[in-house]
């Protein structure tokens, strides 16, 4: 890739980022991370019962709608990798 394409990526992937992290979901993981790791931080989490729970206290994902365990689970590992250095959003997919 030339230095155009690479920066078009760079950029690509940050406004990808922020959209999906400007949701009440991601804001609330966020702010309150401590307490989310506590709950959310288990290997063997029960993501359709945890984005039920948080979808009934009125959060809501990047589009304004309630939370599935699929959005919930991806929006926990990209606040997860935001917190750790050298992170990219690219592994925090797998």
């Amino acid at each position: 890739m030339d230095d155009l394409q690479n920066r078009f990526r760079s950029e690509f992937e940050r406004e990808m980022e922020e959209r999906w992290l400007a949701s009440s979901l991601a804001e609330w993981m966020e702010t309150h991370h401590g307490e989310a790791a506590e709950l959310l931080g288990h290997k063997r989490m029960d993501w359709g019962m945890v984005a039920q729970a948080l979808g009934a206290h009125g959060l809501t994902g990047p589009a304004g709608q309630p939370p599935t365990a699929e959005s919930a689970r991806e929006t926990w590992k990209r606040v997860e990798a935001r917190r750790r250095p050298g992170m990219k959003l690219r592994k925090a997919k797998g």
